[in-house]
């Protein structure tokens, strides 16, 4: 699949990681895939993505034209289960884990990063609270550093 292109770093990072998942549910046994980190969290198991930071780094100034790299750290909640005696941290990190392996395999995030590669740099057992309710949850880390190019300096 071809990557998906909005002029938006933010929407890109998203979307492109998020085809990723979409494409492995099965595998990785996960109902739904948000697109946004939700207040609400209706269905279990999930993953929702977001973006927590962009740290952009000047490479070259011209002209006419500037280059940019931009780290887009991006936060992956993956939504296990509601807390009860029955929950196993090892069960939701073993899950969690092979999400980031799909992450990894798919490092061109649906070939949206061309010279680069994204990387996971975390990946936590949490808690999350989700309404009244504690969900076993992992947050995962996952950096792009994607190079941009400005024209009009």
């Amino acid at each position: 699949m071809s990557p998906i292109d909005t002029d938006n770093i933010v929407s890109e990072f998203i979307v492109n990681t998020n085809i990723i998942l979409r494409n492995n549910m099965e595998d990785l046994h996960i109902k739904k895939v948000y697109d946004e980190d939700v207040s609400v969290v209706d269905v279990v198991p999930s993953i929702a993505t977001s973006v927590m930071n962009i740290v952009l780094e000047r490479r070259s100034l011209g002209s006419v034209q500037a280059r940019f790299e931009a780290d887009i750290i991006g936060e992956l909640w993956y939504y296990h289960e509601g807390i009860s005696v029955d929950t196993r941290k090892n069960e939701v990190m073993c899950t969690a884990w092979s999400i980031c392996k799909v992450l990894q395999e798919n490092a061109t995030l649906n070939g949206w990063l061309a010279s680069t590669r994204a990387y996971v740099r975390t990946c936590t057992w949490a808690l999350r609270r989700n309404s009244n309710l504690l969900l076993a949850s992992a947050r995962i880390i996952l950096v792009a550093r994607k190079q941009l190019r400005i024209t009009t300096v």
